[in-house]
């Protein structure tokens, strides 16, 4: 494990635990959530190592087509086509997917399993390691990160990677969970301070960090939209559009429910400004 005595975003030193069970703390200079202490950058690259990890994705793969399709749909009035990087690209089904819409597919990834899967299955040469400490040897013109912010260790080093391998005007695609102000999140916590829910978890209702497989994915940040907005202006980007990520993969009823349950939010997003959905969607553009 390692402690933080930095904030990532801002540099501030000054922190307020805001979620003593998660063991989450927030930095009183910018509002950054993030878990202090945490596993180090070893640690968690080998937990997304293992070899039952994409098992799941595999069985979904229509599923998970589905859901590329949908976030393609969002990107293309804003995305340039040319040459797209799908930063920590998992098993490769995205880029899949988004080949005939580019001249020039590039991704990277930290897990050797997910490599070789995209490898065997989609004939795709992925970049092994962290996305900060790879080379390249090219421009882009999108940039693309699906569900991965909250995952790294130092986010502001992986949005100015990103500023300096984009194109002029080259587009960002963010998408991250919505742990802060989801409306699950309110109506958990609300529940439990009547005491109409009973939990041991704390203000975000969220699992304390654990690598032992008792939780499913290791988020070491929890944004909000305006932590984002900062984050991205600071490091030369405009923010283009908010919207929300149409996470969900499932199928029949489920997949019905869940559609209904999405556009319902997003039509509260267009009308009103608020994100009370599941996940935030960013498109930005370096300035």
């Amino acid at each position: 494990m390692e402690t933080l005595v930095r904030c990532d975003l801002c540099g501030g030193g000054e922190f307020r635990l805001y979620d003593d069970h998660a063991g989450i703390d927030r930095c009183i200079r910018c509002g950054y959530l993030f878990d202090n202490p945490r596993p180090t950058t070893q640690e968690i690259i080998a937990y997304y190592s293992r070899t039952d990890n994409y098992g799941g994705w595999l069985q979904e793969e229509k599923e998970r087509d589905e859901l590329w399709k949908r976030r393609l749909k969002k990107m293309r009035p804003y995305m340039k086509t040319g040459a797209l990087l799908d930063v920590s690209t998992g098993t490769g089904q995205f880029l899949h997917n988004a080949r005939p819409y580019f001249d020039h597919i590039e991704g990277t990834e930290v897990s050797k399993i997910a490599i070789e899967i995209a490898r065997q299955k989609y004939r795709l040469a992925i970049k092994k390691g962290q996305f900060e400490d790879i080379p390249f040897q090219r421009p882009f013109d999108t940039i693309t990160m699906f569900h991965v912010l909250e995952h790294v260790p130092y986010p502001r080093r992986v949005i100015s990677k990103c500023r300096d391998l984009l194109h002029a005007n080259g587009m960002l695609f963010i998408a991250v969970p919505n742990d802060v102000d989801s409306i699950r999140t309110r109506a958990k916590t609300f529940l439990k301070s009547t005491g109409l829910r009973k939990s041991e978890r704390g203000r975000l209702m969220l699992p304390r960090i654990a690598l032992d497989g008792s939780v499913h994915e290791i988020h070491l940040s929890h944004f909000s939209n305006k932590v984002i907005d900062q984050l991205l202006t600071s490091e030369g980007f405009a923010i283009v559009d908010h919207s929300l990520d149409p996470y969900f993969v499932s199928s029949g009823m489920t997949r019905l429910k869940n559609t209904l349950y999405y556009y319902s939010h997003l039509l509260l997003n267009r009308l009103t400004g608020l994100n009370w959905y599941d996940t935030i969607w960013i498109t930005a553009k370096k300035r």
